[in-house]
């Protein structure tokens, strides 16, 4: 009897032991394999399978630690995709702008790349228009032809919200335009387009003229402190691209107007005066040298020189 007893006793202890150990395979060891898988394909090109994301969400639902582990491992894979992208998205602006220095063509790339990262699809960039002294729409996205072409801003408007946030030097928002007290005046227009959240972030520009990125939103809507740090940065970058857009075409205005003074006073000077080419033909002649040949200068333009 006593021998049947230990027999039974450990026959009892191998079957929980084994119990045990399938259940703390099942519900441990194997869930901590799944999700070792998981956590090397973050940030990582590779994608899951069908059969593993639905073990993965399998995992989030769990009540326990493993779920705990779970979600905050696929919490920590949105911010990183969401990090890779505004990482991306502010190098890929950042070449954008520099690989063209024509102005128009410069607004035009920040603005698409707002919209690819923000996934919003009415924006617009304000800046002063010196010659009016008014606020207008240099670029847009998402936003009619007769909308652009109504703004006109005075910088002493007490409710623009774009004007308000070029006067504190910080990003200005209202959440929704039916019930904001500031936007009564903007109201049906805002109705007339469609949009119901603003956010305006001032461009800190020194050589260009005054400037704010403005995002349209159509449901009503808070952009969140992370949003709004984001668009800063990205401001930044775009304040740059302008400036540099600005000075470049500053620039080649000064060069083409210094460019056309010297050519009336060469033109002016009773010597003549020919430029001669790395293959020996004239490339430039003024019109003394074709009043001296008799010929126009348009055809002295391209003749070989004979020594």
């Amino acid at each position: 009897s006593f021998f049947e007893g230990i027999i039974v006793v450990l026959g009892i202890f191998l079957i929980v032991g084994l119990s045990y150990w399938v259940s703390l395979t099942r519900m441990v060891i194997q869930p901590l394999g799944s999700l070792a898988t998981y956590s090397r394909l973050i940030g990582e090109e590779e994608q899951a399978t069908e059969e593993q994301s639905q073990v993965f969400t399998h995992l989030a639902n769990r009540k326990d630690q493993i779920g705990n582990l779970t979600r905050s491992l696929i919490r920590m894979e949105v911010d990183i995709e969401s990090r890779l992208k505004e990482l991306s998205t502010l190098l890929e602006t950042s070449a954008s702008v520099v690989s063209t220095l024509d102005s128009q063509t410069v607004l035009n790339r920040i603005l698409r790349e707002v919209e690819r990262l923000l996934d919003v699809k009415m924006s617009a960039i304000l800046a002063l228009d010196e010659n009016q002294a008014v606020f207008r729409v240099q670029a847009s996205r998402g936003l009619s032809e007769s909308y652009v072409k109504q703004i006109s801003i005075d910088p002493s408007e007490p409710y623009s919200i774009s004007i308000f946030a070029l006067r504190s030097g910080e990003p200005q928002q209202v959440s929704d335009t039916e019930i904001s007290p500031i936007y009564i005046t903007q109201r049906e227009r805002a109705r007339q387009e469609g949009y119901r959240s603003v956010l305006a972030i001032p461009l800190n520009t020194q050589y260009a003229p005054p400037s704010a990125l403005v995002i349209l939103r159509p449901e009503p809507h808070i952009f969140t402190k992370q949003e709004v740090n984001l668009l800063k940065n990205f401001a930044n970058h775009a304040a740059m691209a302008i400036e540099n857009a600005t000075l470049f075409s500053r620039s080649d205005m000064r060069l083409q107007e210094q460019t056309r003074r010297l050519e009336a006073l060469i033109q002016s000077m009773n010597d003549g005066i020919m430029l001669e080419g790395p293959g020996g033909h004239v490339v430039y002649a003024n019109r003394r040298i074709g009043a001296l040949t008799g010929l126009p200068t348009g055809e002295i333009t391209g003749q070989k020189i004979e020594a």
